[in-house]
């Protein structure tokens, strides 16, 4: 029905603005220089999934072995860690590597370090704590019972999670990416080997022509891939699964140095303990499957839960207040691992079911969706060296403002200012940054 309209032409277009869409952007208009690229996102930068994160990064050494989780976390560290290496003393993101600790409470915790330290991924430096190194260098952890040892991950670090993926969206867009945001996809086809992908935003309707697309939809990935595929039946479905998080005045950041790490489950790495780059200290998350795929609501049942948690493992937090609250909706699918897989025949890449490790793997997705786009034609010509990372525009720094409409980010990507939508930035900053 919309065949006749005239088509905006790209070479890739990327659907959804989260951390994932904003690293593959930015990877394919790297890779890619003559290429057009554009991120569509339905909302507002970063608001979906990428939205309620802890701000860690993991160094992938409790990822299940030979997944492309794994693969794509492992490599994702990497390319963020000498991202911000390769800027001068003016770094434009925080980051901070502060490591992180795996305690071990009882018998049954000991055999899971132990599969954790047999089963360690090649180049994830650790080592193995007995409990008076535990005390010593964390004090303040509860005594009785008392930890009878753990696994100290000295490179886990922590990041700003909104000002980071809003950098590479900046530098992609400074190479030429086209950004669309507040526009929704209603409908798409194919034909003669280009697709052409219907947006809209409120009354206005256009229409994008492309090569290659890529969904990055977050919790929208099913939904998202029903339309462009024009089917029922895809190949996983999105639950989203709710994480509350209680935010520490900042006071109370000397209680711990590290992250607590729980031991995890089948389903959820459970409620850890982190200071997180703003100085505050965090208590989460919690997993909860819902089937709202847009509010991620709070309540007062869980604040309590989290805040006993917390303060059953740092017994000093009770002495400080709880200054916010906050929650995100990870967009986990029925499979364990990255539903990430490229359709040859309709040039469609599906990058879906990334879940609370999304911040810290998104560049290594990129790097893995760009090398399954290889084979396929239409992707203009590669880029010898695509990641020189000396040759990246040296961007200022990130800054806050404090309106009566809440605290928005200086740059300007479409024309307007992106709102911070990240609730950890938005509770935690006490001033300009």
């Amino acid at each position: 029905s919309f065949g006749c309209m005239a088509s905006l032409v790209f070479d890739f277009v990327v659907i959804g603005g989260g951390v994932v869409g904003c690293a593959v952007v930015e990877r394919l208009q790297n890779v890619y220089p003559a290429s057009k690229c554009c991120l569509v996102e339905k909302k507002e930068i970063l608001s979906g999934a990428s939205a309620g994160n802890s701000g860690i990064l993991h160094t992938g050494f409790d990822a299940p072995l030979g997944s492309v989780e794994s693969q794509c976390m492992l490599r994702g560290y990497k390319l963020i860690h000498a991202l911000y290496a390769s800027f001068s003393s003016d770094k434009p993101f925080q980051m901070a590597q502060n490591g992180a600790l795996m305690v071990s409470w009882s018998e049954a915790d000991d055999k899971y370090l132990e599969s954790v330290r047999k089963n360690m991924p090649s180049g994830v430096p650790f080592e193995i704590w007995d409990s008076d190194q535990i005390y010593t260098e964390e004090p303040n952890l509860r005594k009785s019972p008392r930890a009878r040892g753990g696994l100290w991950i000295p490179e886990e670090s922590v990041i700003d999670p909104f000002t980071f993926p809003v950098l590479l969206l900046r530098r992609a867009k400074e190479h030429g990416a086209v950004i669309y945001k507040n526009f929704e996809v209603t409908a798409a086809n194919k034909a003669r080997g280009q697709w052409k992908i219907q947006i809209q935003q409120n009354d206005s309707t256009m229409v994008l022509q492309a090569s290659v697309l890529i969904n990055c939809a977050g919790n929208f990935g099913d939904t998202v891939e029903k339309i462009l595929l024009g089917t029922e039946d895809t190949h996983f479905h999105i639950t989203p699964r709710k994480g509350q998080f209680l935010v520490y005045e900042q006071n109370a950041a000397n209680l711990v140095s590290s992250t607590i790490l729980p031991i995890p489950t089948l389903r959820t790495k459970g409620v850890l303990v982190c200071k997180s780059i703003f100085g505050n200290i965090i208590v989460g998350p919690t997993a909860e499957d819902q089937q709202d795929r847009n509010i991620a609501t709070i309540s007062e049942t869980t604040k309590q839960y989290l805040k006993t948690k917390g303060e059953t493992l740092l017994p000093g937090l009770q002495n400080y207040q709880i200054i916010g609250m906050y929650a995100g909706l990870r967009p986990a699918s029925e499979h364990r691992d990255y539903q990430i897989r490229v359709d040859s025949q309709e040039n469609y890449v599906c990058v879906a079911g990334i879940r609370s490790t999304g911040l810290t793997a998104c560049m290594g997705i990129a790097e893995y969706v760009s090398d399954l786009l290889k084979p396929l034609p239409h992707c203009g010509t590669l880029k010898e060296e695509p990641y020189k990372l000396e040759d990246r525009i040296n961007l200022p720094h990130a800054r806050y403002q404090n309106t009566r409409t809440g605290l928005v980010y200086e740059s300007e990507l479409c024309n307007s200012p992106i709102p911070v939508t990240h609730w950890l930035p938005s509770i935690s900053l006490n001033k300009h940054v």
